[in-house]
C-alpha cells in the first residue's frame, strides 16, 4: 500500500460525505507538484510518510496531541483527526460551505515543512518533548508553499470554487479570538509565539497561490521553475 493511498483511507472521518474523490485528487497533486519541482532541479524529494492518530500520539518528534505535524526525524508527517474535524468544522461554519478543503490545506502546509527540510536540514528541529519549526520565518514559507500547491491543484481543475476561501480561512483561524471549538481555541492559543499573526500567514498563502513557488523565498527558487 502506498503512502499517498494510506493517507486517503486514514482522512477520510475528516471529511464530510462525497469529499473523498476531491481530496484524492488535491492529495496527489501536491505529490506531484513538489515531486516534479525537486526532479527538475536534479534532486530528489523523498514524500514524507502520513500517520493518523485520534487524540493523543508520542514519536520521535515527541508527544503530540491536537495538531497536526511534520517531523524531521523520520520524515512523517502526522495528524489527529479530532483536531482535524474541529477544524473542518470551524471553518464550515466562519465560511457557510462544506469546509472540505481545510484540512488539505493544512497537510499542504505540512508538506511545504518537509520541502523545506528536504531543502535545507537544518530548517526544522526537534526540541524538548515536541515538534517545533526554526521560527516564523519557516512557518510563513510553508505557508507559502501551501499556496503554491493550491495554485497548482485549482489550475488543474482539482478544486471547487470555494476551497480557496477555506484555506485563507484556516489561516485566519491563527490570530481570531471567536473559535468556537474548544480544542482548536486551545491548540491556537499554546501555538501562538510560533506562527506569525493571521493577516501575514493570509498573505504568504496568497503569494505562492498567485505567483507560485519562486515567490516563496530564495531557499526554494532552487527548484523553482
Amino acid at each position: 500500500m502506498t503512502y499517498a493511498f494510506r493517507y486517503m483511507l486514514l482522512i477520510a472521518a475528516a471529511l464530510p460525505a462525497g469529499a473523498q474523490p476531491k481530496f484524492d485528487r488535491a492529495v496527489q497533486s501536491f505529490q506531484d507538484t513538489w515531486r516534479q519541482a525537486f526532479a527538475g532541479a536534479r534532486q530528489s524529494f523523498p514524500l514524507p510518510r502520513l500517520v493518523a492518530y485520534r487524540g493523543k500520539h508520542t514519536g520521535r518528534c515527541g508527544s503530540m496531541g491536537a495538531n497536526a505535524a511534520f517531523c524531521p526525524a523520520d520524515n512523517t508527517i502526522y495528524y489527529d483527526q479530532i483536531f482535524f474535524e474541529e477544524v473542518r468544522r470551524e471553518v464550515a461554519a466562519r465560511t457557510r460551505t462544506d469546509g472540505d478543503y481545510a484540512p488539505i490545506a493544512i497537510l499542504g502546509h505540512e508538506l511545504g515543512h518537509a520541502v523545506a527540510h528536504h531543502l535545507q536540514p537544518g530548517a526544522t528541529l526537534h526540541q524538548r518533548l515536541s515538534y517545533r519549526v526554526n521560527g516564523t520565518k519557516h512557518e510563513a514559507m510553508a505557508d507559502c508553499l501551501s499556496g503554491a500547491a493550491t495554485g497548482t491543484a485549482s489550475r488543474q481543475g482539482i478544486l471547487d470554487n470555494t476551497d480557496y476561501t477555506e484555506a485563507l480561512a484556516v489561516l485566519d483561524l491563527a490570530g481570531s479570538p471567536f473559535v468556537l471549538e474548544p480544542t482548536l481555541r486551545d491548540q491556537i492559543a499554546k501555538h501562538a509565539g510560533d506562527h506569525p499573526t493571521s493577516g501575514n500567514r493570509v498573505e504568504s498563502f496568497r503569494k505562492g497561490y498567485t505567483q507560485g513557488p519562486a515567490a516563496c523565498g530564495d531557499l526554494v527558487r532552487r527548484i523553482a521553475q
